[in-house]
């Protein structure tokens, strides 16, 4: 039953994704660029080496990593330090808009690191499945393979990724042209109050979800990471239409000087209004479609089989949040009471983690159940705690809707 509902699993990651790439606006990531990179990289490198570590040191615990030579047990380990660096946009939007403040620099600067990382996850994963490809090649030769022709096949195996990240960028963007195109073009009745247009609004939305879904769906059939697709394709359509001129703004206002708005840029500003609507009205029903369908499907016995292991991925990734959050805010010279808060911020998982793990299964591989229960069960403790503890920082460094500091 569960299996013949993958489609609408495809679906709902696709919405996921796209939404998660709507989050990245160009103009603010300009005008924090050097933080936004030094605690992307930091976070990301910590987190991943930590998972990594831990996951190699618990593997002749887990009954199917425990015959894996160390290739494929590296694979396996790399994979989860991946799945570590995802983030959820949604979720630390939601708490800011219950604090009602996402514009101080600290809630700014904390959702432009989570919206990058997980661009950068789906990239990273991107190359981890081109790693357990060439692996799993190497474990199985061809004896009547030369030295040229594996030198040949490992050089094809390194430059893969990379055509696949190139063309996935490339369809992102026709299709995000595509889908700011479509919005406009359905802006009024989107944007119009009266009653009599919410049902062509929602309908402008589903429509617009559809196109996001059947780009997913043409990616993977003809082979590109359809995840990064879907990102771009947001990334596209909230920022289309004045991308240079954006970049022109946001570097002369980090200069200091004032810059009327021109009119391409009065024209991203309701592509946004009308992006976000769209949004609204399909993530909910998407949200509990999809994590309806990742319960259902999770192996509850290998969950409680492996429910320790779990909790050592999950302390580790702690770990590493807090070591790579201390370096990058070291490296921008951050106020120390923000520095000691501020990896409570990138705690919280959501869709795109669980969806990295459903792609992990997707691919045959016969440890893919077991793995995806224990990355699950750490993903549910990630999205348990981590609005409470993103909520926690804001309320520590006095930056609530009635007080705030600069950083």
């Amino acid at each position: 039953m569960i299996s013949g509902l993958g489609i609408v699993d495809q679906v709902c990651l696709a919405c996921i994704a796209f939404a998660s790439g709507s989050e990245v606006h160009l103009a603010e990531l300009w005008k924090m660029l050097r933080p936004v990179i030094s605690l992307t990289l930091s976070i990301t490198a910590a987190s991943w080496s930590l998972v990594c570590l831990a996951f190699l040191s618990v593997a002749n615990w887990l009954p199917f990593m425990s015959k894996m030579g160390f290739s494929e047990r590296f694979c396996v380990a790399s994979l989860a330090g991946t799945i570590s660096v995802a983030r959820s946009p949604a979720t630390a939007i939601a708490v800011l808009r219950e604090v009602e403040d996402r514009t101080t620099p600290f809630c700014s600067l904390s959702l432009a690191v989570i919206v990058l990382k997980d661009v950068l996850v789906i990239i990273l994963f991107a190359f981890n499945l081109e790693f357990l490809n060439f692996i799993a090649a190497e474990e199985s030769p061809n004896p009547t393979h030369g030295v040229a022709s594996q030198v040949l096949h490992m050089f094809a195996a390194l430059m893969w990724p990379l055509c696949e990240i190139f063309g996935s960028a490339a369809a992102g963007l026709v299709g995000g042209f595509l889908t700011i195109t479509w919005l406009r073009h359905t802006a009024f009745s989107t944007l119009a109050p009266h009653r009599a247009h919410r049902a062509a609004s929602v309908a402008s939305a589903v429509c617009t979800m559809a196109i996001v879904g059947g780009s997913f769906l043409g990616a993977h059939h003809i082979g590109l990471e359809p995840l990064l697709v879907c990102v771009v394709m947001g990334i596209c359509t909230a920022n289309q239409g004045s991308s240079w001129s954006v970049l022109h703004v946001a570097a002369n206002l980090q200069r200091g000087e004032h810059i009327a708005l021109e009119e391409r840029d009065k024209q991203l500003l309701m592509d946004r209004e009308v992006l976000e609507i769209a949004i609204d009205h399909v993530m909910p029903t998407v949200n509990l479609a999809f994590f309806s369908l990742a319960g259902a499907a999770l192996a509850v016995d290998t969950l409680a089989a492996t429910a320790h292991i779990s909790v050592i991925i999950f302390m580790m990734r702690l770990v590493g949040i807090i070591v790579g959050t201390r370096l990058g805010a070291q490296a921008t010279a951050w106020p120390p009471e923000q520095t000691r808060v501020a990896w409570m911020a990138y705690v919280t998982q959501a869709g795109v983690a669980i969806g990295l793990t459903k792609s992990v299964v997707a691919k045959g591989v016969d440890w893919g159940a077991p793995f995806s229960a224990i990355m699950t069960a750490v993903i549910v403790c990630n999205s348990m705690v981590g609005p409470l503890l993103f909520k926690l920082s804001i309320t520590l460094v006095e930056e609530t809707s009635s007080q705030g500091t600069a950083v």
